[in-house]
């Protein structure tokens, strides 16, 4: 998962004040060789001059050109997934 680089001089007002704030973060998924152009929603929050942001992707396997794995032994592997991230950002 790789985000664009951004750059605050200053942070959202309700951020500033300690409340967590809802956002869509653009970013570029790769899997398995294929990029997909995303955006994740999070959630962020300042807490001890950190802002720490937390999100989870929905994305499907066949989204990225991979057939789920199929086995005898198993009966259905879901197309679906989820990535969760969790990021600490402080000034720097």
């Amino acid at each position: 998962l790789e985000f664009r680089r951004v750059l605050f001089r200053s942070l959202p007002g309700e951020l500033a004040a300690g409340s967590p704030v809802t956002l869509e973060l653009p970013a570029t998924l790769t899997v398995h060789g294929t990029p997909v152009a995303v955006r994740v929603p999070v959630s962020a929050r300042l807490a001890d001059g950190v802002v720490q942001v937390v999100g989870t992707l929905p994305v499907t396997l066949t989204g990225f050109g991979i057939t789920p794995p199929s086995s005898m032994l198993v009966l259905s592997i879901a197309d679906d997934a989820s990535i969760e991230l969790q990021l600490f950002l402080r000034r720097g």
